[in-house]
């Protein structure tokens, strides 16, 4: 009966993390990761070779030159490669340095419905500074100078009478003149006094101040026949009421005339009435 001869075991050769096994003539690799062989490469960038080159005996190449050959290392004698110093968290690229991708713009974010847009804020609406007192009287009066007629003493007497309004009341929209503003005026009006130019004691002092010093100290006034169309159809109130008629008409800038409530029976001078030759 043969007895069963044991068998010698056979050690098992298990790769490791990176084995590099380095003989006269040949180099076995075992890779087992991407970090084994990032780390290989960064063991070639910093001169393994020129360390592992060793004279052999017999002309047979060193391990460097081995290991040259194999992944395309510089041969002996050129220069030693440029290190480059690169950590172990990150492994080396095998693609030339313009295969890399270039970063990509970023990409514009698209607005989301809660996304707030800033607009514009709206003009304000233009203030009506045309309207104002002092600009319409203007324009009524170089209406007047487009006639065929020069200027006239009514002309100059309707601007005074004009100018007057305006420092009674002051410059405001036509539009907020009232008829007490219409009763103010005619009340000094009905005191002014007559040849003021010729009054020193007058000059200097404001339109509502001549009237209550003129009422005050019993002046004379102007005639009322100057004041009313009595004699002179565009007299002082009369002219006035025209302007605010061609506000009214022509230019609609206001519904109704101010001074249409002045009571004109104020103004009339009380003329007696020719007497009829057959009365008795």
């Amino acid at each position: 009966m043969l007895s069963a001869t044991p068998v010698p075991s056979v050690p098992v050769w298990e790769p490791h993390l990176y084995d590099i096994i380095a003989h006269g003539d040949e180099v076995r690799l075992s890779p087992t990761c991407a970090e084994g062989h990032a780390m290989v490469m960064e063991i070639i960038e910093r001169g393994f070779f020129n360390h592992m080159r060793t004279p052999r005996a017999g002309g047979a190449e060193d391990s460097g030159d081995v290991l040259a050959r194999l992944f395309g290392a510089p041969p002996a004698g050129a220069s030693d490669p440029i290190v480059v110093q690169r950590g172990r968290d990150q492994p080396s690229s095998s693609l030339p340095p313009d295969a890399n991708p270039l970063p990509q713009e970023a990409a514009p974010i698209p607005a989301t419905p809660n996304t707030v847009t800033p607009v514009a804020a709206p003009p304000m609406p233009a203030t009506g500074s045309e309207n104002l007192l002092s600009e319409l009287t203007s324009r009524h009066l170089r209406n007047l100078k487009r006639g065929p007629k020069k200027a006239t003493p009514a002309d100059r007497e309707r601007r005074y009478v004009l100018d007057l309004l305006r420092e009674v009341i002051g410059d405001k929209p036509v539009d907020a003149i009232t008829p007490e503003d219409a009763e103010t005026f005619a009340d000094v009006l009905a005191v002014w006094p007559v040849r003021l130019m010729n009054l020193p004691e007058f000059r200097h002092m404001s339109a509502v101040n001549i009237a209550a010093k003129a009422k005050r100290e019993k002046r004379q006034a102007i005639q009322r026949s100057t004041q009313h169309k009595h004699k002179h159809k565009h007299k002082h109130i009369m002219s006035v009421s025209a302007f605010f008629n061609w506000l009214v008409n022509d230019l609609k800038v206001i519904p109704i005339n101010p001074f249409r409530f002045i009571q004109m029976s104020r103004y009339h001078d009380n003329v007696r009435k020719k007497k009829d030759i057959f009365s008795v």
